[in-house]
């Protein structure tokens, strides 16, 4: 037995090995490690695209007006125009930053406003930033008028009932390193050991060097177990090295050790996908059946707060969590043992 399980880890370290000769899951795991190790760069990037004021882009705009709304203009003090067509020919040859269109205003009802932004993106940017601001203005103006407080304070509490303050912006950036960079490179780790392990029995069986490990005291069965433990000890190394790069970037990782755990099992997921996709024979229809079942399993994974996105999420930034959720995942890793067996066939094929 012994001899055994040393002849099955003795595969599962030459697979390694040939990883670090394979140059695409070297690119795979290099832009994986990027991602982590810039983490601060790229959210910080995200948060232009996705609120450009953080990147203190903004400023003033020349803003033209069509229509009657005497309310709105004093507070756009725009260039005013008595048709849209007049409006349009000097948004369109650049004298104007956008046109604002509203033909009646209602100061008791709802205000239908049009605004018309230039293609080019830097002025995109700084005109809806303006308008942006002008249209709160004009949002309170309304309010005050028909007795509604201009502001409405927004309170926060714990668990506890404890009032909480949170530092206004906070959510974006919190949402983007928790709800999208932490899941990412979670399924990506996944996707890479699973596709690793695709083309570590595909290749023993195109290359006929399958003959020779079967030639071996090793059962198909062996084999392919050997070939999963390759693949989930490079996720053993990949997920604490993407974790400690968040963390030297200044996220914060709560409960590493069971955003750890929960990666894993996440891969083992991955890696039952890929022992079925094999059964298609060659490595190409392997590799798209794979990634076609992959597309197919990833909205899955953002579906719920008890998904392994949401999971995972909510693990790493320390809120609440399913902990029975948690082991039920884990409990994927028990379902390698009959993957294994599945993909084993393809090795007794070539008997």
């Amino acid at each position: 037995m012994r001899k055994l399980l040393s002849q099955i880890l003795a595969i599962a370290m030459k697979d390694l090995r040939s990883v670090a000769k394979e140059r695409t899951f070297l690119m795979a795991i290099g832009l994986q490690l990027f991602v982590a190790m810039f983490a601060s760069v790229l959210t910080f990037g995200l948060l232009v695209l996705y609120n450009p004021s953080y990147a203190g882009v903004g400023g003033e705009a020349k803003v033209g007006f069509v229509g009657d709304a005497p309310i709105l203009e004093s507070v756009l003090k725009p260039v005013k125009y008595d048709s849209i067509q007049r409006g349009m020919e000097d948004f369109k040859s650049g004298k104007i930053d956008a046109l604002v269109w509203l033909p009646k205003e209602n100061v008791n009802s709802t205000n239908f406003v049009r605004v018309y932004l230039p293609k080019e993106e830097i002025k995109a940017i700084q005109a809806s930033i303006f308008l942006k601001e002008k249209f709160v203005e004009y949002e309170k103006r309304l309010r005050e008028m028909r007795g509604i407080p201009s502001e409405l304070e927004l309170k926060i509490y714990s668990t506890d009932l404890e009032s909480i303050n949170v530092p206004e912006g906070a959510s974006v950036p919190f949402k983007l390193i928790y709800v999208v960079l932490v899941p990412l490179l979670m399924l990506t780790t996944a996707a890479t050991v699973a596709g690793m392990f695709i083309d570590l029995v595909t290749e023993e069986v195109e290359s006929k060097t399958a003959l020779v490990l079967l030639a071996s005291p090793l059962t198909p069965t062996g084999i392919i177990t050997g070939k999963i433990i390759a693949a989930i000890l490079l996720s053993l190394a990949l997920t604490p090295t993407w974790m400690v790069l968040l963390i030297l970037n200044g996220v914060e990782m709560h409960n590493p050790l069971l955003v750890a755990l929960l990666a894993i099992a996440t891969s083992a997921m991955f890696i039952c996908v890929a022992c079925i996709a094999i059964l298609t024979g060659d490595r190409e229809r392997a590799q798209l059946v794979f990634s076609l079942a992959v597309i197919a399993m990833v909205p899955l994974f953002f579906s719920s707060p008890l998904s392994p996105a949401g999971l995972i999420t909510r693990i790493a930034a320390g809120s609440p969590f399913e902990a029975y959720a948690v082991i039920a995942y884990l409990l994927s890793l028990v379902a390698l043992y009959p993957s294994a067996l599945v993909a084993a066939r393809v090795l007794k094929a070539e008997r």
